[in-house]
Parts: structure tokens; sequence; C-alpha cells
């Protein structure tokens, strides 16, 4: 107990974790402990899975010995926050015209330039994509793109593809695709009107209303007297971004000047208010958190906007589609049933007994 963790990437950002209570003994009878071992193996299984993924990947970034130009990641991902729709990548933008044939990631797998890199990542969502706050996840992203790649040409080296489970999964795999067209084309079918777009955004504005974000780099101390004289440092204006490479503990974003990426207030918990009150290139600190020093500069300000009709048009239609799409759906169903003729039998169905274990699926 009270033990405290070194920073942990998070979505977000960094976390420090510091151990407050510990349960000791919680499965006091063994009834207990047969309730609730399915979970605990199914835990188990989880996190053994997730430290084979792990040394894994570790394994194959020293396998593939993957370097990028630091030069036109720093663009890339500028370029990327400066987008009205944040982590989507305009090939119209100056930035790819101009850098479009530049190499970006090196690796033993292939080399990439710009439109390479660009067309390997519009093969993601935007919900793979959305927890790029830095530079550095961003480099973390690519370099995971290029090791799925690397693994699946390993994968057909093996004939694995040949295997009758590969083929199973194929198949099922392929007949959802099919009925995600089906379900495409039933909502291109839905039309929604520009008055209902209209009505839609002038009753949501909020939805619509970007939040303020602050861009943060940060100086992580461990001790008291150090936190004293990097407050004397920075007041005679020696460099936020100098000592960070010297004394922060932060070793992931000390590699990086102490860049952690944009925040928005929300995210901020308590000391939001605080950290908003900072203009571009100020700093503030030591703030003390459980035996921790931190200092925290502000490098970069998005102000709140609010998105206009004609930004958000498309994004409108989508959530009305989707409010359509239930009843649409429903009634393709019943028809299918009818023309198939369809009989359900209540009493059989309940009869039927599905023992699938939560850790075998």
């Amino acid at each position: 107990m009270g033990e405290i963790s070194k920073p942990i990437k998070t979505v977000t950002g960094y976390s420090i974790i510091k151990v407050e209570d510990i349960k000791q003994n919680p499965f006091v009878i063994e009834s207990e402990y047969l309730k609730a071992r399915d979970r605990i193996n199914a835990f188990v299984k989880k996190r053994a899975y997730e430290e084979a993924a792990k040394r894994y990947t570790t394994g194959q970034k020293k396998e593939l010995a993957i370097t990028f130009d630091k030069s036109m990641m720093n663009k890339l991902f500028e370029s990327l926050q400066s987008y009205s729709n944040k982590n989507s990548f305009e090939r119209s933008s100056v930035f790819f015209k101009q850098n479009k044939n530049k190499n970006v990631v090196k690796s033993g797998l292939e080399n990439w330039n710009l439109i390479q890199l660009v067309s390997e990542l519009e093969l993601t969502d935007e919900m793979q994509r959305k927890w790029i706050h830095s530079e550095t996840d961003l480099g973390d992203f690519i370099s995971g793109l290029i090791i799925r790649k690397n693994t699946i040409r390993k994968a057909l080296k093996a004939q694995l593809d040949k295997s009758q489970t590969f083929k199973n999964n194929v198949e099922f795999n392929f007949n959802t695709f099919l009925i995600q067209q089906i379900e495409r084309q039933l909502k291109e079918r839905i039309t929604i009107s520009q008055d209902s777009v209209k009505t839609y955004y002038e009753e949501n504005l909020n939805r619509f209303t970007t939040e303020a974000e602050m861009r943060l780099s940060s100086i992580l101390l461990d001790n008291q007297s150090l936190a004293d004289s990097v407050s004397q440092l920075l007041n005679k204006g020696i460099s936020f971004e100098e000592i960070v490479t010297q004394f922060s503990i932060q070793t992931n974003t000390a590699k990086n000047k102490g860049d952690m990426g944009f925040f928005r207030k929300s995210e901020l918990g308590t000391l939001a208010d605080k950290i908003f009150e900072m203009k571009v290139g100020q700093w503030t600190g030591p703030i003390n958190d459980e035996g921790k020093y931190l200092f925290l500069k502000c490098t970069g300000l998005k102000q709140t906007t609010l998105r206009s009709l004609a930004e958000v048009a498309d994004e409108i239609k989508e959530t009305l589609t989707s409010l359509k799409w239930f009843k649409v759906r429903e009634q393709y169903a019943g028809s299918l049933k009818k023309e198939n003729r369809v009989q359900l039998f209540p009493e059989k169905i309940k009869s039927i007994n599905l023992l699938t274990k939560a850790y075998d699926r």
C-alpha cells in the first residue's frame, strides 16, 4: 500500500496510479470462489494474452527496426491537429501536396512515403485513431500498422490460411459483410430532408460546439528539493524543454520535450480551472500530488468553436438515418419472416440449453 506506479500511458495522456487499499483473502469460503471462478479464469486468460501480445509487439519493433523521419512526423501530427475533422486525412492540404513523396517511416518490412502512409492510415477507422493525442501516440499507431502487416505476411507464409478454422472464419465474415451491404442499401433508401437537418442542428448546438483544447508539456519530479530548484531555473528563464530532458521522470514525454498533446478542460479534473488560466508560453507548478511534483506549460490553444451547419450536415444525416433505421430494419425482418414462412415455437425454444462459458467465447 502507498506505492506509486511509474507514468502509464492512457487514452488521454499519462497517469500515475497509487495503491490506496488491498483486500486480503477476498474469498472467505469455497462457494464464493466457485461463483467467481469463471470470471477469474477469463481475467487471467485475458491478462496472459495481453502480456504475450505486448512481448510480441516489442520483439517485432526490434526485428523490423522501425524508424521515423522526425521532421515529417512532427509536420504530419501538426497537420492532423489543424484539420476541422480531427484525425482525418486531407489530401488536398498544402502539407500533403508539398510532401507526398517524402519518406516518413522506414522498416525492415518496407518504407512508406506520405502517400503510402496516408493510404494505410485511411484503412483504419476514426475510433481507432481517436487515442492519438501526441506525436508519440502517432508513432506507436503507425508501428502497430507495420507490425500487423508483417504478422499477416508471416501467417500466409506459414499457410495458416489453408486451415479449416481460417476458412470457417472467412465464410462467417464474408456472410457478415453481405448482411452489412444489405443494411447499407436499406439505409440509402432512407431520405432525410434539409429542413430536418437544419432543425436538428438548431436544437442541438451544444453537440456541435468543440470544447477548448490546450496543448501541454510536463515536467514530473519525485522530490520537493528538486521541484524548488526547477522553479528557480524556470523563473530565471531557463528553457522548459531543456529542464524536461534533464530532470523529468516521465521518460516517454521527456523524449518529446515534455509534449503530452492536446487536452480538453473536461479531461483535466480538479486542476482544469487552474491550468486553463495559462496563456501560450506560460507555465504553472509545482503541483503537489501525493509526493510527486508536476510542472505544466501551455504550448498551444484551440478556442471553443461552433461547427457550421455545412460542416456537420452529413453527420446529422447519419444520426437521423440511424434513428429511422430501427423501424426500417424491423419492417424488413418482418417481410423476410412472412416471405419465408418463419414459424416460432416458444416452448421448444425455452427448452434449449446453451452452456457457453464466457472465457471460451
